[in-house]
């Protein structure tokens, strides 16, 4: 099912590099090969695992088996539970938008400038929010996890932040710099008798790859995301799983 989501969206990434490489000078070629390298890495890592694992193992829409004998479950911040198809479709990181710029010299016309060369949206890394619980049981609520925002290149405080509110304004949505998840569950996650269980969250992000311009008209770039937000909690996904 993943697999066959994953070749297509990778293909699609390559003819686009191939495109715009050709279009680039020597120093944009670097860049431009970095980018869509990392975008191509992040686009397969997420749902490698879980293609593999699920792929002949679901045993309904809502839950598949996974190569241990572990059964898992998805629900959303709300307590709505997840088909397996929608879960495969939300750990697929969403390019939003890819956008080089077109200069062809080594200097750029602007200076002192924040550049977005590209934004998505992806997630981040699931944690146990429950201790493992021996059925049978129901579990309602788990530890509030937090998530920060990160940056791969510190330019200081001030250029930091108008690089997050940059990506942002993207996204149309205010740049949070931390955020938690919340404690109590919207559903009750039921663990059967004979069976043990445990609850685990996967956080979303908004994500982008930046280049801060500075008063010497020389760019460099940097990786960045902050946690996306459903109200006042860390937006994604909760997991049941259960052997």
């Amino acid at each position: 099912m993943l697999q066959g989501i994953r070749p297509v969206f990778k293909f699609n990434v390559v003819i686009v590099s191939i495109y715009l490489i050709k279009r680039g000078e020597n120093m944009f070629k670097k860049i431009i090969t970095a980018v869509l390298a990392t975008l191509m890495l992040l686009i397969v890592l997420p749902t490698k695992v879980l293609a593999e694992e699920t792929e002949n193992n679901i045993t309904d829409e809502y839950k598949y088996t996974d190569l241990d004998g572990k059964t898992h479950q998805y629900y959303d911040v709300h307590g709505n539970p997840l088909t397996i198809s929608e879960v495969e479709q939300l750990m697929q990181p969403k390019l939003v938008s890819l956008e080089i710029q077109p200069t062809r010299v080594p200097i750029y016309p602007e200076a002192d400038v924040v550049l977005v060369n590209s934004y998505y949206e992806t997630t981040g890394t699931r944690k146990q929010i429950t201790p493992t619980i021996a059925g049978p049981a129901t579990l309602t609520y788990g530890q509030s996890v937090t998530e920060s925002s990160s940056i791969s290149v510190n330019f200081g405080a001030e250029i930091n932040s108008r690089i997050f509110r940059a990506l942002a304004l993207r996204f149309g949505v205010t740049f949070t710099r931390t955020s938690s998840s919340n404690e109590r569950f919207d559903a009750a996650f039921p663990i059967p008798a004979g069976k043990k269980g445990a609850v685990f969250f996967t956080p979303e992000f908004y994500s982008g790859y930046c280049t801060y311009v500075d008063t010497n008209y020389q760019g460099t770039g940097t990786y960045v995301s902050f946690p996306k937000m459903n109200g006042v909690y860390t937006a994604g996904l909760y997991e049941l799983i259960t052997w």
